[in-house]
């Protein structure tokens, strides 16, 4: 008796079998763009994370540092979610450009609010 052979995959399918179409890969463009997005977000936090854990501690006395940096963290981690679904949303309803503005325009309002912080005399610039 011959074997039956592999398993058939015709319920599997829905018509004939088109194979992928290849996809652009970022490692054939030249120079400084065969580096991943990924790897760019690491500098940014190298140069970013000092400054505003400073902030943070600038802001409070000597004994609730520890606390006010832990809330900063917890803060900055209870944020990113909905703003990650907020991005999404946008980038599906509106376009891939709404949430760079988005962001743009919450990073004005920043710096706003930012600028009306009062300096503590002997910190600071």
């Amino acid at each position: 008796m011959p074997s039956p052979g592999p398993p058939s995959t015709a319920l599997l399918r829905t018509g004939p079998y088109q194979p992928p179409t290849p996809q652009p890969r970022i490692t054939r463009w030249p120079g400084l763009l065969r580096v991943s997005g990924v790897s760019w977000r690491y500098p940014y936090y190298a140069l970013t994370e000092g400054t505003t854990k400073a902030l943070v501690t600038d802001l409070v006395p000597a004994p609730l540092r520890a606390t006010a940096q832990g809330t900063y963290a917890t803060a900055v981690g209870l944020a990113l979610l909905p703003a990650s679904v907020v991005a999404g949303v946008l980038w599906q309803a509106v376009g891939p450009w709404a949430p760079f503005a988005y962001g743009a325009a919450l990073a004005a309002l920043a710096a706003g609010l930012l600028a009306l912080l009062p300096l503590r005399p002997g910190r600071g610039a």
